[in-house]
C-alpha cells in the first residue's frame, strides 16, 4: 500500500486534515512518553511497585498503538479518515483517564496514605474480600472514587481522621469486585431488566401512549445496563459488608451533596438517591435487621420532608420496586456464593481492629450523643492507628 503524499500548501482539504490528525497523534504520543518517563524516574513509596508497573504497561500499550497508527501508510486516506479520528478519540480518552487518576495517585501517595492502605487491607481481610486490597490515598476533590482496573481508591484529604464515612470504602471495594465478577453479579438481572423494558414498550403500543415513551424506555434500558446497575450493586455490597453504617453514611452524604433526591436524569452516572436508599433498606430487611432499617427509614423520612423535593414526571417508571428487589436478591446471593463475609458475622480480635464494629459503633455514638462524639472518635482513631502500624 502506498504512503500518502506529505502535506503541502494547496494539496487539498484531505491533506490538511491528514496533517491535523498526524499532529494530534504525535502530541498524544509525546504526552504518553512523558508520563512513562515520569514513572521511570520517580522516587515513589514502596507500596506503589506493582501499581506503577501496571500503569507503565498501560502507557506502553497506548504508545505502541499510537505508533502503529502513525506508521500506517493508510493514515489520512479519505475513506478511512473518519475511523482514524475515532481511534484517536478512543486513545485520547484512555490516556486522559490514566493522566487524571492513577498517575496523580502515584505522584501524591506518601506515608500517611500508607496507613490508609493498611486500614483498607485490614478491612478486606475482615470481610473475606477475594481480591488484592487496593491502595488508598487522600487527595480527592470528588469525594470517594476508584478506577477499578488500577485497584486504587482515592478519598478526601481529612477522611482518614474520621470514622463515619468508612462505609463508603466498602462501596468502592464493591466497584472493584464488580470488575472481576460483574457477569456473576448482574447478568441474570440485566436479562430481567431487558424483559421489563420490552413489556413496558409493548404497553406503550397497546395502550396508545405517546410514541416518545418508546424512546424513553430505550434510554432507561441504557441507563440501567451501562451505569445504574453497577451503582446499585456496589451499594448492596456495601450494606452486606458494612451494615447499617453504610445506610447512615448514605443519608449523611445526601444531606451534604444532593440537590434533588428524586432526580431521574437518564444520562446521570448514578441512580437517584431516593431509589438507592430503598435498595439499602431492602438489604437490611433481607438480612434480618428490620430494627436498624426502621431507624434509618425514620430519619430518612424526616429528611425527605425537610427537602421539599418531589417525584418528577415518570419517576416511578425509572425505579420500579420489582427491579430493585430483584437486584438486591441477585447481589446478596452472589455475595454469599463467593464467600464474602456479611457484617452480621464479623468477630472481634484483640490484636486486630474490628472495623465493621467500629464504624457501626461510631454511628451509634454519633446518633446518641453528638456533643461528646468527636472526642470519642479522636481517641478511637489513635487506637486504630497504633493497631494498624504495630
Amino acid at each position: 500500500m502506498l504512503r500518502l503524499p506529505a502535506y503541502s500548501e494547496g494539496s487539498g482539504e484531505n491533506e490538511k486534515m491528514n496533517q491535523f490528525l498526524q499532529g494530534l497523534l504525535l502530541d498524544l504520543d509525546k504526552r504518553c512518553q512523558i508520563l512513562q518517563e515520569m514513572l521511570r524516574n520517580g522516587d515513589f513509596h514502596q507500596d506503589l511497585g506493582s501499581a506503577t508497573i501496571g500503569v507503565y504497561h498501560q502507557l506502553e500499550m497506548l504508545h505502541r498503538e499510537l505508533r502503529s497508527l502513525l506508521d500506517d501508510p493508510a493514515l489520512g486516506n479519505p475513506i478511512l479518515l473518519r475511523n482514524q479520528f475515532q481511534d484517536y478519540k478512543r486513545l485520547a480518552e484512555q490516556l486522559s483517564l490514566i493522566e487524571s487518576y492513577p498517575v496523580p495517585f502515584i505522584m501524591r501517595y506518601h506515608a500517611a496514605d500508607h496507613e490508609l492502605s493498611l486500614l483498607c487491607a485490614a478491612l478486606t481481610r475482615q470481610i473475606n474480600y477475594p481480591l488484592d486490597a487496593p491502595l488508598v490515598a487522600a487527595f480527592s476533590n470528588q469525594y470517594y472514587w476508584t478506577v477499578p482496573g488500577f485497584n486504587l481508591v482515592c478519598i478526601p484529604a481529612t477522611e482518614g481522621r474520621f470514622l463515619l464515612g468508612l462505609g463508603d470504602l466498602c462501596h468502592e471495594l464493591g466497584h472493584i469486585l464488580l470488575l472481576r465478577y460483574e457477569t456473576v453479579f448482574t447478568s441474570t438481572f440485566l436479562t430481567e431488566v431487558s424483559s421489563h423494558i420490552s413489556s413496558e414498550q409493548e404497553r406503550v403500543r397497546t395502550e396508545q401512549r405517546p410514541p416518545n415513551y418508546h424512546q424513553f424506555y430505550d434510554r432507561l434500558l441504557a441507563a440501567w445496563r451501562d451505569r445504574w446497575t453497577r451503582e446499585f450493586a456496589a451499594d448492596i455490597i456495601a450494606v452486606y459488608t458494612a451494615g447499617p453504617a453504610f445506610g447512615w453514611q448514605n443519608l449523611r452524604l445526601c444531606a451534604q451533596m444532593t440537590r434533588d433526591i428524586f432526580d431521574n436524569d437518564l444520562e446521570s452516572l448514578h441512580p437517584s438517591d431516593e431509589s438507592r436508599m430503598r435498595a439499602i433498606f431492602a438489604v437490611l430487611h433481607q438480612m434480618g435487621r428490620e430494627n436498624e432499617a426502621d431507624k434509618i427509614t425514620g430519619k430518612w423520612t424526616q429528611y425527605v420532608e425537610l427537602t421539599d423535593d418531589e417525584e418528577t414526571t415518570d419517576y416511578h417508571l425509572c425505579y420500579p420496586e420489582n427491579l430493585i428487589s430483584s437486584l438486591v436478591n441477585h447481589v446478596l446471593n452472589t455475595c454469599a456464593s463467593i464467600k464474602l463475609r456479611p457484617f452480621t458475622e464479623t468477630t472481634s480480635d484483640e490484636t486486630r481492629p474490628n472495623l465493621i464494629a467500629l464504624m457501626n459503633g461510631a454511628w451509634e455514638g454519633f446518633l446518641s450523643n453528638p456533643a461528646s462524639y468527636s472526642e470519642w472518635e479522636s481517641e478511637q482513631i489513635e487506637v486504630l492507628s497504633r493497631l494498624l502500624l504495630s
